[in-house]
């Protein structure tokens, strides 16, 4: 890997792990009305930063595994083409030289709402 697409990636990932820091800083304010018992605690956003813990952990996993990767001497292209988040794959790829694998867009910003993992 050249030492420009090196700096691209370390500062994908740097843009990653601050991105991560948000939300769990998002998180200590859900933690820390729910802590002091004042019951002004939104049942349903409650929820849905709690799921959100699993989302990041995710991200924190699938960072983890490209710099390891990488540090042990893998290709890039094909440690973000066995990344379980297609999403982070793309946003590190993005600093590179290959196209997505997916038809993403980084100018369109998903809509927010619920996520329906089983029904």
């Amino acid at each position: 890997m050249t030492s420009e697409r090196s700096r691209d990636l370390l500062t994908a990932i740097a843009a990653e792990v601050a991105d991560v820091a948000d939300g769990v800083e998002a998180l200590s304010g859900l933690l820390n009305r729910l802590i002091s018992g004042d019951g002004v605690v939104d049942r349903a956003d409650a929820l849905r930063q709690a799921q959100a813990v699993d989302g990041l952990a995710q991200r924190c996993r699938a960072l983890g595994d490209v710099a390891a990767g990488v540090a042990g001497g893998r290709d890039l292209d094909a440690l973000l083409d066995a990344a379980p988040l297609a999403d982070l794959a793309d946003r590190l790829r993005a600093s590179g030289t290959r196209e997505p694998r997916c038809d993403h867009r980084p100018d369109v910003r998903p809509t927010p709402g619920d996520l329906h993992l089983f029904d």
